[in-house]
């Protein structure tokens, strides 16, 4: 039986998660003094982002939610000023 698998919440184009891995073994082996292999250093991406990625999503999804909010007030605030009134003719 094949076991189908996990989808995570942020995945990466290839280029990108290379690119990320390459960053984290850099950081390792000047922060850390640990120099990772590739393996390593993709095992411990792909659990930082299984851990930590849905929170970092929701995070943005709330900022772009607050961000999103003020600009329809302000939006909302430009339609109100461009409403018109009926006007009255006076003889």
């Amino acid at each position: 039986m094949k076991t189908m698998a996990k989808k995570q919440i942020i995945t990466f184009d290839e280029f990108t998660r290379e690119q990320l891995i390459s960053s984290l073994k850099k950081y390792a082996l000047k922060e850390l003094d640990l120099d990772l292999g590739n393996f390593p250093a993709q095992f411990l991406f792909d659990f930082i982002v299984e851990e930590f990625g849905h929170h970092f999503y929701n995070q943005a999804l709330n900022d772009t939610h607050e961000w999103l909010a003020e600009r329809f007030a302000y939006l909302n605030e430009d339609l109100f000023i461009l409403s018109k009134e009926k006007i009255n003719k006076t003889k």
